[in-house]
């Protein structure tokens, strides 16, 4: 087993890959599927391997028709509730009754059975919907070369459409070609799609008898995600599902952490592993606070931890003792972040081994998990490692690990 690789650049730059904090797409056109395709109640383990929200005026992994742009009104355009337009996004005006696409191409997928995508949708302009005269004007999704499918959508009338998604903002100018009413939506598909494949091609384009691009109407995306799933229980071994198949990070140069980002559900015990370690600083950066660590047995060890709090300077609050193989339980509303010591230094874990420390975490409720786990080490080079013999975090010399989409990227919006 080895580590992931970088995630694809989008979510924040954090979780860069398979879970960094260390990949979103299709929303708006899956909306057809949705009769056909629903989460059951499978255990699953959902990985964000793909996020971006195109601050940073650039989206490698994007080809064909688009550009980045302004969003102009768009920007701050939000459905109150989670991250709205920035200040670009992707925006396709091409012309013609089958317009050239935006296609988002991911590679080197961890295992997984299903795929899901969220974005932000502009409809920019005079979307005309099922009109019979200006009609119809449709959105469409491809995925994999397979069938297209999509819905209409309509700025005037918001009846006079196959879309069936409530628009956070409908009818209102919001710059691009004034004479026309603008509209903005989200999560206009919340379905899994099957999908194994170790690559990920999604097509996004306009099309239709009344379609006709330029300043006359166009789209555009922002923040798009996109969470691999992973059904807990099929043939395919599903990362985090075990302690033999962990999460694994990615490199993270930025602050040499292992980063992780991932869906995590209520009760269910995800397990993830930094590469090494003699002692590990757990923290959340976003999502549900940790309900309970369960700690390995490592060879060389006695299986004795200790668990210290944060108490706004530094982990100096000790909580508990802690034991290899038992679940350690922190209060009802869990915590956002916690050191572990006690790893001792004759166990002389293995820089490269990828499953040195493998940790089992709950969480108190579901939701997207962005956090890091930052190894904790003596400095064996010093000349004086310091009298009290309390493991410093590591710096330079450690491999730092993120998840590209979960490290999936470290850049944060502005």
């Amino acid at each position: 087993m080895t580590p992931n690789r970088k995630p694809h650049r989008g979510y924040r730059n954090r979780f860069r890959n398979s879970l960094l904090p260390a990949a979103m797409v299709a929303a708006a056109v899956l909306m057809a599927c949705i009769a056909l395709l629903s989460i059951g109640a499978t255990e699953a383990q959902a990985l964000v391997v793909y996020y971006e929200d195109f601050e940073d005026n650039s989206a490698p992994e994007w080809t064909g028709g688009g550009t980045i742009q302004g969003t102009q009104g768009y920007s701050g355009v939000s459905n109150g509730s989670l991250p709205g337009f920035g200040n670009l996004f992707l925006r396709n005006s091409s012309v013609g009754g089958l317009a050239t696409a935006s296609t988002l191409r991911l590679t080197g997928l961890a295992a997984h059975t299903h795929f899901s995508v969220d974005f932000l949708f502009a409809a920019i302009d005079s979307w005309d919907g099922n009109h019979a005269t200006y009609g119809p004007d449709f959105f469409v999704a491809r995925i994999d070369g397979g069938a297209p499918f999509g819905a209409t959508f309509n700025n005037f009338d918001v009846n006079g459409d196959t879309n069936t998604v409530s628009p956070i903002s409908f009818g209102v100018n919001l710059g691009f070609n004034n004479s026309f009413p603008d509209s903005a939506y989200y999560d206009l598909s919340p379905v899994a799609y099957a999908h194994t494949a170790s690559t990920l091609t999604i097509d996004l384009y306009a099309a239709g008898a009344g379609w006709q691009g330029g300043d006359d109407e166009s789209w555009a995306l922002d923040t798009i995600k996109v969470d691999l799933e992973c059904r807990f229980g099929g043939a395919t071994v599903c990362p985090g599902s075990s302690s033999e198949a962990p999460l694994l990070p990615v490199i993270d140069p930025e602050d040499f952490s292992f980063d992780f980002l991932f869906d995590a559900r209520a009760d269910e015990r995800v397990f993830i592993d930094p590469i090494i370690a003699v002692g590990y600083d757990y923290i959340i950066n976003s999502g549900p606070n940790i309900a309970s660590v369960l700690l390995p047995t490592i060879a060389g060890d006695d299986g004795a931890y200790e668990i210290f709090l944060w108490d706004g300077d530094g982990f100096d609050i000790f909580l508990d003792n802690a034991f290899a193989g038992v679940e350690y339980a922190f209060d009802v509303d869990g915590v956002d972040r916690f050191r572990v010591l006690g790893i001792d230094q004759a166990a002389l874990l293995d820089p490269l081994n990828p499953v040195a420390f493998v940790t089992g975490l709950t969480f108190v409720s579901a939701g997207t998990v962005d956090m890091s786990m930052i190894p904790v080490t003596f400095d064996t080079d010093a000349v004086n490692p310091g009298p009290t013999g309390v493991p410093e975090p590591m710096t330079l010399s450690l491999l730092g690990a993120g998840l590209a989409g979960i490290g999936m990227a470290r850049r944060r919006r502005a």
